[in-house]
């Protein structure tokens, strides 16, 4: 019996390789892509000197109770602490001061808390706060 060639073993290689080809390029430049920009986000973030993050806290933070003294009512005091909590978490801040940082974000939250009738939490937190005010002079 006579069998003619066939091409088909060669086109499936063919095709075969080219896919191979095509999925590695295609994955090569996914990797490629994603590290470059994790490097550059990672690289966009300066260290912040202990002055520096003061500073902003102070900004930031002086003068809260006369703040919340003034507001007209709980809900524009909510809005006041919310407002100081949200900035204060998107401070740089430097690795000998995370446990304060830390302090007061948790102790704006009480405080928050507090405003939204927890009366427990509303004295605990003025009392954490003036500690910590009384503890860092910076934050007046």
């Amino acid at each position: 019996m006579l069998h003619h060639k066939s091409w088909f073993p060669a086109v499936v290689v063919v095709l075969t390789l080219a896919l191979a080809v095509l999925i590695f390029a295609l994955f090569r430049g996914r990797v490629t892509t994603q590290s470059t920009e994790s490097t550059t986000a990672a690289t966009t973030i300066s260290p912040v000197t202990e002055a520096q993050y003061q500073s902003n806290v102070h900004q930031i933070v002086s003068g809260l109770p006369d703040k919340l003294t003034a507001a007209p009512n709980n809900d524009a005091r909510v809005s006041i602490l919310s407002t100081d909590r949200d900035a204060l978490l998107n401070l740089t801040v430097p690795s000998d001061d995370r446990d304060l940082h830390l302090t007061m974000v948790t102790t704006i939250n009480a405080w928050i808390a507090g405003e939204q009738g927890d009366a427990i939490k509303l004295a605990a937190a003025a009392q954490q706060w003036n500690q910590l005010v009384a503890q860092n002079s910076w934050m007046r």
